[in-house]
């Protein structure tokens, strides 16, 4: 048997099983305070098996009761009673209630003489809240000390409201810590799921400190709004609670949230959407060893699907689709080296011609043709076979058959613009036709070969057409880098560069932006850091880059 330690992580969490009754008053006493534990029935000898998931001031507890059970006493700490299994009693108070699987907890509180009883076997989930910690989250909410323990309404119900939230938590922390394989144990996660816990219960179960939250708090000041948003930017990758923006502010939450007001937004909102960016900084840089779980537990998410929900909807891309990026920006050359001819240079993805031709005996003269001069090759006598491997191209180009059987060869242009595809054609054509030609130079084409097959004129429109690919690839590389630099800044860090590069001076920042000149100073400072620039030139010179690529529809 492994005695519960505290832990700073979840990594594998102490497995409690005894059959040693003695043992386990012990540890009954160190968990929950001043109980008693007997057996209850007979026929059944003891055995207890749990496992503790410990998150700070906030513990779990699940597992079974071999026999019947029941504990008598006086708690240290709120505890919320729940079962997955078996007919369990609770009473408090001179109250009772019932603890029934996906129905019905009890939520025990700290100083009242409370009854936890299974006549048979089953399976308790036991959450329990450090009675310190939790009244501090009240005094923090209100601005009002709190000088005992709340009592709280003993009967919860699990199919709506706070209960349902505290079930789901409660089954998935434990259906995490049986596989045994995953570290729920970030401070970021742990800070966030202890309040959680907390405005949980303090806003959804009745207990006789509830009208403090109900007396509406007179606003701060928006100067504290500024101060708030400033901490929240500075410390956003570390772990914050709301003691911590009330001892900032000098105010209790109440006022805090009603200075907000006016900004349509919590505190909370700012630091969500803080976060979400920093995860996207960390995914564009695409580290090695980064994990969507790792960057979902340090933006403070707890399950890593609900981390994509919220980013896809902030950002308009998946996590993944935001790593791909980083990942090609980071793989792309500083500068475009376009060459005359078509081999890729030597490390670099090979660029592929994409020849796509009704006739096979022109599609296979072609080819060989292509592949004699260095290329890579990807021949097809139909468009759909085209779209399906051209999405999965990073760079080439295309040779385009005109008159396709299935779809004519600017049909098909314009299907692979519309899918994203940037890559550059040159149309063949036997027809001669020079409304037909007009039309695909119109259409963006880099050239249009009439037919029979020119080697000559074929080798050099397909190295004007790569050569023009590497030059647009270049382009969005340098956007990528560049977006990806800026991306690094916090808010406050980008709009004081921003006005840097404006040529505006510190004293007028300050007044503009409503901060101080020592705050000036230093987001000037750390944002030109992180930008890798050393004067208000180079940042200048920066800025005027982006503008430019992007101007020029390198983006």
């Amino acid at each position: 048997m492994h005695n519960r330690s505290a832990r700073q992580g979840l990594e594998r969490p102490p497995l409690i099983d005894t059959r040693d009754l003695e043992a386990a008053r012990v540890l009954f006493a160190t968990i929950y305070g001043d109980l008693s534990a007997d057996t209850v029935g007979r026929g059944h000898r003891f055995e207890w098996r749990a496992t503790p998931v410990d998150m700070g001031p906030v513990a779990l507890f699940s597992g079974v009761f071999v026999s019947g059970m029941c504990l008598r006493g006086v708690s240290s700490g709120y505890t919320v009673s729940m079962a997955t299994g078996g007919s369990v009693r609770a009473a408090s108070s001179g109250d009772a209630a019932e603890i029934a699987p996906g129905r019905s907890a009890a939520v025990f509180s700290p100083g009242a003489r409370s009854e936890w009883s299974a006549e048979g076997p089953a399976r308790p989930m036991n959450l329990r809240v450090d009675a310190r910690y939790f009244e501090a989250q009240l005094e923090a909410l209100t601005g009002v000390a709190i000088r005992g323990p709340l009592a709280f309404s003993l009967s919860m119900p699990t199919t709506d409201g706070p209960g349902t939230f505290l079930a789901r938590l409660c089954r998935f922390l434990s259906t995490e810590t049986e596989r045994a394989g995953r570290a729920l144990g970030h401070p970021v996660v742990m800070a966030s799921l202890g309040e959680a816990v907390a405005r949980a219960l303090l806003f959804g179960q009745p207990h006789d400190h509830a009208h403090l939250l109900e007396k509406a708090a007179p606003p701060s000041s928006r100067s504290v709004v500024r101060l708030v948003e400033e901490y929240l930017d500075a410390h956003a990758e570390g772990p914050i609670g709301t003691a911590d923006l009330t001892t900032l502010a000098g105010a209790s939450m109440a006022s805090i949230d009603g200075a907000f007001a006016y900004r349509g937004a919590t505190p909370w909102d700012f630091l969500r959407k803080r976060r979400l960016l920093l995860a996207r900084d960390r995914l564009l840089l695409a580290e090695p060893g980064e994990t969507a779980a790792s960057v979902a537990h340090a933006a403070g998410y707890l399950r890593v699907e609900r981390f994509g929900a919220a980013y896809a909807a902030e950002f308009g891309e998946t996590p993944a689709e935001t790593r791909r990026r980083g990942l090609l920006a980071a793989e792309a050359p500083p500068s475009p080296r376009p060459r005359a001819t078509s081999p890729s240079p030597r490390g670099a993805e090979a660029a592929t011609v994409f020849l796509v031709h009704r006739d096979p005996c022109w599609r296979g003269a072609a080819a060989g043709l292509l592949q004699e001069a260095g290329h890579v090759v990807q021949a097809f006598a139909s468009s759909l076979a085209l779209l399906e491997a051209a999405r999965a191209v990073v760079s080439g180009c295309v040779v385009l058959d005109v008159q396709l059987p299935d779809l004519n060869g600017l049909e098909v242009r314009a299907l692979l613009r519309e899918e994203g595809c940037a890559l550059p054609v040159v149309f063949t054509s036997d027809d001669g036709d020079v409304t037909v030609a007009v039309e695909a130079m119109k259409a963006g084409a880099v050239d249009f070969l009439a037919e029979p097959l020119d080697a000559e004129a074929l080798l050099a429109a397909v190295a004007r057409a790569l050569a023009l690919d590497a030059e647009a690839r270049a382009a969005r590389a340098e956007v990528e880098a560049l977006a990806a630099r800026l991306a690094a800044l916090s808010p406050r860090q980008r709009e004081v560069c921003e006005r840097v590069a404006q040529g505006m001076l510190n004293k007028q920042i300050a007044t503009e932006l409503g901060i101080s000149m020592s705050a000036v100073r230093l987001y000037r400072a750390e944002g030109m850091e992180k930008l890798g620039v050393a004067s208000a030139a180079e940042l200048a010179s920066l800025f005027a880059r982006l503008e430019r690529v992007t101007g020029a529809g390198g983006g």
